[in-house]
Order: structure tokens, then C-alpha cells, then sequence
């Protein structure tokens, strides 16, 4: 029992000092600058990923206009059966056996530039809006990281500047004493 709670202390030991070479912790934040701030909130911004996924749908909205427009092939069919089994059901005679019929028809609009290029535009000028608000959007968020740094900052520099004036009046009284 003895030799089990030591090396259980053992064990201990050896996993506490072996620990902070395995941990990971931030980083000391005063090597962190403006650009990393900048950069992290720009690609961790949802609004930004949103507009993203907005200009891949609005790319896929032009892709669906263009396979709207090339030759569309449509099948139908139709099967009418009517049973008999010896002298039971419907006279095969009458019926011939049943009714059955297919068809397939292939189209195409050859004469729609005039429709086309509308909707092209307004998928384009849709997408140039998506962008432009993206643009306003990481702006805005630029703008505000910014102001909260230099809020940051400020607060910062005030704490050091308390911290000195507390120093200094300690030393001031030590030397008053």
C-alpha cells in the first residue's frame, strides 16, 4: 500500500512538471498588434462570411439562368392496361390488349437575347451591391477594432501611469519615515 501511494506521488509529480511543456496558452498579448487584430476580425467576422455565401449564390444564380436557357428535353408517357385472364375481365378483342403511348419533345428559345440580358444585369448589378456592402461592412469593422484599440490602449497607459504615481508615493513615504 505503501509503495502504491508512492508511486501514485510519483506519477503525480512527473505530470505536474511535464504539464506546462504540454499546455497551451495564449501568447503574451503585447506582441500583438493592430494587423493581427485587424486580421482576426475580418476572417472570424460571420457578417463578412455571410456576404461571401451571398456572392456564391448570386454566381450560382447566373450558372441557373444559363441552364434555364439551353435545350430542355421533356418525356411523358402513359400505359393503359386492361386485364383478362380466360373468359374473365375485358375482351382483348375490344380493348386490343391495352393502351400505350410515349412522347418526347425536345425545346429550345433561340430568339431571347432581349430576355437574357436583363437578367444578367440584374444578377451583375445584384452582385455588385453584395460587394460593395461586403466593402462597407469590413470597413465598419476595421473602424470599430480600431477605436477599441486605441480605447485599449488608452486604458493601458493610464493604468501604467497609475501604477507609476503609486510607486513613487510609496517611495515617498518610505523616505518620509
Amino acid at each position: 500500500m505503501f509503495f502504491y501511494r508512492l508511486r501514485k506521488g510519483y506519477v503525480f509529480l512527473a505530470l505536474s512538471l511535464w504539464a506546462p511543456l504540454f499546455s497551451s496558452a495564449q501568447s503574451d498579448s503585447i506582441s500583438r498588434n493592430l494587423d493581427f487584430y485587424l486580421d482576426a476580425a475580418t476572417k472570424n467576422s460571420p457578417l463578412l462570411k455571410d456576404y461571401a455565401n451571398q456572392v456564391l449564390a448570386n454566381r450560382l444564380d447566373s450558372l441557373t439562368i444559363r441552364a434555364q436557357n439551353r435545350p430542355q428535353v421533356n418525356g411523358m408517357a402513359q400505359a393503359l392496361y386492361e386485364p383478362n385472364y380466360g373468359n374473365f375481365g375485358y375482351d382483348a378483342a375490344i380493348t386490343n390488349g391495352g393502351n400505350y403511348a410515349a412522347q418526347i419533345a425536345a425545346t429550345q428559345n433561340i430568339l431571347n437575347g432581349k430576355i437574357l440580358r436583363p437578367q444578367y444585369q440584374a444578377v451583375n448589378i445584384e452582385g455588385q451591391v453584395i460587394s460593395n456592402t461586403s466593402k462597407l461592412s469590413e470597413h465598419d469593422l476595421g473602424h470599430s477594432v480600431i477605436s477599441q484599440y486605441i480605447t485599449v490602449w488608452s486604458d493601458k497607459s493610464q493604468l501604467s501611469n497609475a501604477l507609476q504615481v503609486r510607486q513613487l508615493l510609496n517611495d515617498e513615504e518610505n523616505v518620509l519615515k
